[in-house]
């Protein structure tokens, strides 16, 4: 998988910002690495998704990795926050928006981007 999201209550961050700063950036390289070798990604997939075939996990990490479908910053941007809130809202499995200044910290993801330096597309 290449996506990835870190929750985290705010007296957990107050007490391990450091761990969880390191966290964000293991993950973001993993999900850089993912993306920029699909082939050994999906071994790893396969297992956790024994039921899907290879050919067809390849082919999303690929598509995902080619189309940039997620941010390899890292930061989950304010409009996709909004669309997927929106359609929770729609779908009434949220009862109201949900502010992205409320639930995201942009500097976790941006400290962890600025540590691995730009991601160099395959």
């Amino acid at each position: 998988m290449i996506y990835t999201v870190e929750v985290t209550p705010e007296r957990t961050l107050e007490q391990k910002r450091r761990a969880i700063q390191a966290f964000a950036v293991a993950t973001l390289k993993g999900a850089r690495w993912a993306m920029q070798n699909p082939e050994a990604a999906a071994s790893i997939s396969q297992k956790v998704l024994p039921d899907v075939a290879r050919d067809e996990i390849i082919a999303g990490l690929k598509h995902f990795s080619e189309v940039q479908y997620y941010n390899v910053d890292g930061l989950l941007s304010k409009k996709a926050w909004d669309f997927t809130v929106d359609e929770l809202v729609k779908g009434n499995e949220l009862k109201k928006h949900l502010e992205y200044s409320d639930y995201v910290i942009p500097a976790i993801a941006n400290a962890a981007a600025q540590k691995l330096g730009p991601y160099k597309r395959p």
